[in-house]
């Protein structure tokens, strides 16, 4: 943002030379650390953080309400459900193509929805709370 606007600062000036510079000094911090694929372009710099083969969380997956709520709740080891947690549901009647997951969080808030799979959307849920990824997600079956 320069100026209060969503432009570029013009070529040749202070601004954009104060541009570059903090552009160079963003990729350099980068490039010293563990990221890869970083791209810088004009307007920005990019990068991909690596991510560790092992499982850095767990989830724990269980089935809750009758078997036609189709939802589960979710919990993380050394997190109390009532601060990090949710559900994931599935959003129809019953599995067709027009079904959809919903993820909420602890709070019932709608994190995102649409997700290919119970995995990719538990994935979600973690990433919503900013825990470290991979997770593995182990399904512990039916609530009592």
């Amino acid at each position: 943002m320069h100026n209060g606007g969503l432009t570029l600062p013009r070529r040749g000036t202070n601004a954009r030379r104060q541009w570059d510079s903090a552009l160079a000094s963003a990729e350099d911090a980068l490039r010293g650390s563990e990221f890869t694929e970083i791209r810088r372009v004009r307007h920005r710099v990019s990068a991909v953080a690596v991510m560790p083969d092992e499982p850095q969380c767990t989830a724990w997956v269980r089935r809750v309400g009758p078997l036609d709520a189709f939802r589960r709740a979710v919990t993380f080891d050394g997190f109390s459900p009532q601060a990090v947690g949710g559900e994931v549901a599935l959003a129809s009647h019953g599995p067709s193509p027009t079904s959809t997951l919903i993820v909420t969080d602890a709070a019932v808030a709608e994190v995102g929805r649409g997700y290919a799979s119970r995995h990719d959307a538990i994935e979600a849920l973690a990433h919503h709370y900013g825990l470290p990824m991979p997770v593995a997600v182990v399904d512990g079956g039916r609530r009592p």
